[in-house]
C-alpha cells in the first residue's frame, strides 16, 4: 500500500496531533456529546428551531467523527 502525503496548516497539525492521544479524545468527545445533548433537550423543548437544531447536531457529530478517527 502506498502512503499520500497530505499538507495541512499548522493550526490544523496541532489538532491532529493532540487528539491522536486517546485521553484527550475522549475527553474532548465527552464534551461534545453532551452538548449533543443539551441541543437536543432544547430541540424536543422548543427553545431553538429544527433547521438550527439540526444545524448543530450535524456540526457536532462531524466534530465527534473526526476526533474518533483522529485517535484511531
Amino acid at each position: 500500500m502506498s502512503k499520500v502525503k497530505v499538507e495541512v496548516s499548522e493550526s490544523a497539525k496541532g489538532w491532529i496531533e493532540r487528539f491522536q492521544y486517546k485521553d484527550d479524545a475522549n475527553k474532548e468527545r465527552t464534551v461534545i456529546q453532551r452538548i449533543i445533548s443539551y441541543v437536543i433537550d432544547n430541540w424536543v423543548g422548543e427553545f431553538i428551531s429544527d433547521t438550527e437544531a439540526k444545524d448543530m447536531l450535524i456540526t457536532l457529530s462531524n466534530a465527534d467523527n473526526i476526533i474518533k478517527s483522529l485517535g484511531e
